[in-house]
Formats: structure tokens, C-alpha cells, sequence
């Protein structure tokens, strides 16, 4: 995970799709650029899809927005980070957060609930 030290949250290494790449291209170059971690290609499997629909509170602007997940492997060894401005502001790091503690399950359910609640998700599969 990438951890934002300055605000203290974590999120997957992600970002926007480029002129010309494909999401799979993207998804090799946002998670070289935020962990320094090489994603192995022929490891990348589809894990599902939020499509988020947001109203702006002060103005009339309907944000609308498709995060893809994926499974992968990376190769072992990281490089050195490759940070946009705003991300070295909020001085991301790369953290490893070990999934199946009983109290991050409980948060990661929690999560999941509110997301379904507020959003119109379709995940291919979640078992947790």
C-alpha cells in the first residue's frame, strides 16, 4: 500500500490512464512510479471494478469516475520512487500491510459495506 504520511491514509498505487496506454500499461507505470515495485505483465489478473458517481456539494457538477483493480506479481527488489509533486507533498511511502489480521478484515468489510451503500459498485468477486 502507499501510505501518505503527511494525512496519514493508505491507498493502492494507482493513477490516470495516458494518451495512448492501455490499463495495463498504466497499471506497470503508476505502481513502478509510486512503490518502485516492477509489476511481471503476464501476472496481471482483473479483480474488479467501482464506478463511483459523486455530487459536488457547492456546485451543480456531477463527478463520475472508474477505478479498476487488479491482481499481480512484481518482481523482487524495489527501485527508487518516481513521485508527482503532490505525491512527494504528501510523502508517500511504500508500506507492506499484512491482509488477513482479524481487525483489518473488519475494516476492509466495513469499507466494502459502505462503498455498496454509497456507490454503484459491481466487484467480479469479493470474499471478504
Amino acid at each position: 500500500m502507499v501510505h501518505s504520511q503527511k494525512y496519514d491514509y493508505y491507498k493502492f498505487p494507482g493513477g490516470g490512464v495516458e494518451a495512448g496506454e492501455s490499463r495495463h500499461q498504466a497499471l506497470i507505470r503508476e505502481v513502478l512510479e509510486e512503490s518502485g515495485m516492477c509489476v511481471i505483465p503476464d501476472t496481471i489478473a482483473e479483480y474488479g471494478l467501482v464506478h463511483r458517481i459523486q455530487k459536488r456539494v457547492k456546485k451543480e457538477a456531477v463527478f463520475i469516475q472508474d477505478n479498476y483493480y487488479y491482481l499481480c506479481e512484481v518482481d523482487p527488489g524495489i527501485l527508487p520512487q518516481r513521485l508527482d509533486d503532490y505525491e512527494a507533498e504528501e510523502r508517500f511511502t511504500l508500506e507492506f500491510v499484512a491482509p488477513y489480521w482479524q481487525s483489518q478484515r473488519i475494516v476492509i468489510k466495513t469499507m466494502v459495506r459502505k462503498i455498496q451503500s454509497c456507490w454503484n459498485v459491481r466487484p467480479w468477486c469479493w470474499n471478504c
